[in-house]
């Protein structure tokens, strides 16, 4: 036997193009989708008072024209349709600028054949371990799409869904739903709740000085604010679906399976 019998067969190891293409294509995908927007229409402006200007405006340029870029002609292309497809879109957008300052979570009533009711309540990651909140943080990110007025068109296939999930006797089917949005408006600390009251106020009344009064109410209001708690007392609440349910859709679904 000779050295060359104890040589692996590299050629089994590579790694086919059409995976290494996979790969680049999938990492242009995710990084394009998750750079952020710019509203710089011109992109390419250089100052050129002098040489600090100039590298400033440079840096800026390259960093506005590569979002511009991205923006116009990355992000807009086919690669928006494979991630929706595959469920890669994501967003880191909820650190910043402006994080999100509702905490919202859904409810609903599912009402039997027979008149019996069942209190449902929807993946909330607030009440979760943190190994289930690892595996079902998609709810919370569906939820999010789901609860706008603008996507209303989701909200019978959304409540359809909570139907089929609790639908355990055959001879006693959901017949509706009834789905009801809570949401809790988390106030700003009190120093900056109080200074955007304080220039609404200065807004509406123009050269005008604010009051000894007012001005003490408004102190109140932005400290009862910034204090308040989440419970579930200073959530609000909203029926924003009563569906009926589409009973031949259900069979159909229930006799699929849950991985029909």
């Amino acid at each position: 036997m000779s050295v060359r019998d104890f040589q692996p067969d590299l050629s089994r190891e590579r790694v086919s193009i059409f995976v290494k293409i996979f790969v680049f294509f999938h990492i242009v995908a995710i990084t394009s989708w998750t750079l952020p927007h710019t509203t710089v229409t011109r992109p390419l402006d250089i100052d050129k008072r002098n040489v600090g200007t100039v590298l400033h405006s440079v840096g800026n340029s390259i960093s506005n024209g590569t979002l511009y870029f991205n923006q116009k002609y990355v992000a807009t292309s086919p690669v928006k349709f494979y991630l929706y497809f595959t469920g890669f879109w994501q967003y880191w957008d909820m650190f910043s600028p402006n994080p999100a300052s509702i905490d919202f979570y859904c409810t609903a009533v599912i009402t039997y054949k027979d008149g019996t009711t069942l209190d449902y309540a929807y993946p909330r990651m607030y009440s979760m371990g943190i190994p289930k909140k690892y595996v079902s943080e998609r709810y919370r990110k569906f939820y999010e799409r789901v609860n706008p007025d603008d996507d209303k068109n989701v909200w019978p296939y959304f409540a359809q869904r909570i139907a089929l999930i609790n639908f355990t006797n055959l001879n006693n089917p959901p017949v509706q739903v009834k789905v009801t949005r809570h949401w809790f408006e988390i106030a700003p600390p009190e120093g900056e709740g109080y200074a955007k009251m304080v220039a609404d106020w200065e807004q509406a009344h123009p050269n005008m000085k604010i009051d000894p009064v007012t001005d003490e109410a408004y102190h109140k209001e932005a400290h009862e604010n910034a204090v308040r708690p989440a419970t579930n007392e200073n959530y609000k609440h909203y029926d924003f679906v009563t569906f009926q349910v589409d009973q031949m859709k259900l069979m159909h679904d229930k006799n699929l399976g849950p991985l029909g």
